[in-house]
């Protein structure tokens, strides 16, 4: 009986070193603590230095005007969707320490609105996904690209300064190559 003790004192002193590892590892994103893990995945992905800290200051800009968390090098996370940030002197975002080049197509997914800081699906992007909630534009410059891939039928809704709604999609599925931001400052995707 006491060898039984024994080892569910030892499971249970296991339990907790396992789970506070985990926890003290989910809360090191978006700390100083996972900047080298960070700069570490862009330098993999080909990044120079300057690129990196050019990257790090759109994240840190982004996550103290509009939330979120820092979980790659150029992703910030935040409820109901994402940010990626492209490198200075590339075109296209790109998921740092991936492989896959996605298309705009295949880089938003179904059931989101996606937004691309510039024309041609190009630039930073955003995807959003949740319902009857205002999203802040990061960007508000006059060119501009979405992908409305949310459920056929379903329309994405854009918002000036006041919250007035200035423009409604048409019907899922649908995008435009060439869109003006500069008007837009919230953008609700269904």
């Amino acid at each position: 009986m006491q060898l039984l003790r024994r080892c569910a004192t030892a499971l249970v002193v296991l339990l907790a070193v396992v789970v506070g590892s985990a926890t003290a590892n989910a809360e090191m994103t978006n700390s100083a603590a996972s900047r080298p893990v960070m700069i570490a995945q862009a330098h993999r992905a080909g990044l120079t230095d300057a690129q990196i800290a050019d990257l790090q200051g759109k994240v840190d800009a982004y996550v103290a005007s509009s939330g979120g968390r820092q979980v790659a090098s150029n992703k910030v996370a935040f409820d109901g969707g994402e940010i990626l940030f492209v490198a200075t002197g590339e075109k296209y975002v790109r998921e740092l320490g991936s492989t896959f080049a996605p298309t705009a197509a295949s880089a938003c997914p179904y059931h989101y609105f996606c937004a691309w800081h510039w024309n041609t699906f190009s630039g930073d992007e955003i995807k959003m996904y949740t319902c009857n909630k205002m999203y802040p534009n990061p960007w508000w410059e006059p060119s501009g690209s979405w992908i409305n891939n949310e459920t056929p039928g379903v329309r994405a809704y854009m918002f000036d300064y006041h919250r007035t709604r200035i423009y409604t999609t048409p019907p899922a599925y649908w995008g435009q190559a060439d869109a003006d931001w500069s008007p837009v400052s919230y953008t609700m995707p269904c």
